[in-house]
Order: C-alpha cells, then structure tokens, then sequence
C-alpha cells in the first residue's frame, strides 16, 4: 500500500472524515470508470460509485491491510456492479465509453490512428466472456496483480491466470479475424 494511502487510511479508522475525503478525491474517478464500463449508464454509475464509497466508509473500521485501499476499494465497486446486473438481468460491459489518455505528443495523423485502434482493441474487449474481459482490464489498465484480481473477483489465482491465457489468445484472434490487425498487433 502507498504510505500516502495507510497514512489516510489509520487516519479515517479513526474518525478523521478528511483523511477519507481525501481518499475519495484520489479514488472516485477510478470507481467510476470501472462503474462505468460494467453498467454502461453515466446515471447508475453514478450512483453505484457514490453506494460504493459509502460502503467504503460504512466499512473502514473492518479493513485489515491484507490487500491494498484500491484493491479493497475495487472489490467493494465490483461487488456492486455484479449485484445490480444481478437485479437488472444486464449484460457487463468494460469500458465502452472510456477513452483512453490521449498521447499528446503523437502527430496528428499517428494520434487519429492510435484512437481508432484503441477504439478496436476497445470493442474487441467487449465480445470477450466477463471473466476474460475483467482478468485483462484489471492487469493491463489498471496494472493489478494476478493475487489481487483473484480476491477481487473472487477466483482463484490458477483461474485468473488461465482467464488472461484465454482471453488475451482470443483478444488476439478477434483483432486479427475481425478487426484487421496481423499478428504483430498492427493494423493492416
């Protein structure tokens, strides 16, 4: 865990409400694009984020350091997310809306490029099973451990670990049958 964050952390256990706003501050937008891209509704991801931080706060005194506060966090968010679907009987999306940072250094026919790729890579996420789909996002975007993906979604580490096997294998196939990438990953 970040020292800024287990600093914040004992603080908020304590009672200190700032200490939490300040987590709130650093983590809201995260939440939300995680929100976001499972329940595709910039309104119910709203109030999702806002169920998860309230939960996050209801439950802070019990959070015992095993994971980190974003690791904690995300599961809090996923365990929601999974809940509604559950109730709504919706299908789980990642990130249809989310855009990628722009590279702000790219020329602007290289940057028009990178944006349609990714706007692929995006939409070939979307056609992979959940488990799949959550595996590559949690390690790829958001840089997670295997250990921590599996005590997010609640899998084991084998499982996640034959989850992003699979899914980046037909990540790949998609890109390139669908998509028009070759195997290197460029577009041809």
């Amino acid at each position: 865990m970040k020292e800024e964050d287990l600093d914040l952390v004992l603080r908020a256990q304590a009672g200190d409400e700032r200490a939490f706003e300040t987590l709130v501050e650093h983590y809201h937008i995260k939440v939300f694009h995680l929100l976001l891209g499972l329940v595709r509704d910039h309104g119910v991801a709203e109030e999702l984020t806002q169920e998860a931080l309230v939960r996050a706060w209801r439950y802070l005194k019990g959070f015992k350091f095993r994971s980190g506060f974003w690791t904690w966090l995300y599961r809090i968010a996923y365990r929601i997310a999974l809940d509604y679907m559950r109730l709504k009987s919706l299908r789980p999306y990642f990130f249809d809306e989310w855009e990628p940072p722009a590279d702000v250094t790219a020329e602007p026919v290289e940057y028009v490029l990178q944006k349609e790729r990714e706007k692929k890579l995006l939409a070939a996420l979307q056609e992979l099973p959940l488990p799949q789909r959550a595996a590559l996002i949690l390690f790829f975007f958001e840089g997670l451990s295997y250990q921590e993906i599996a005590w997010i979604t609640r899998r084991r580490i084998g499982t996640v670990r034959t989850d992003l096997h699979r899914g980046k294998k037909r990540l790949r196939q998609l890109l390139v049958e669908k998509w028009g990438f070759n195997n290197e990953g460029e577009q041809e």
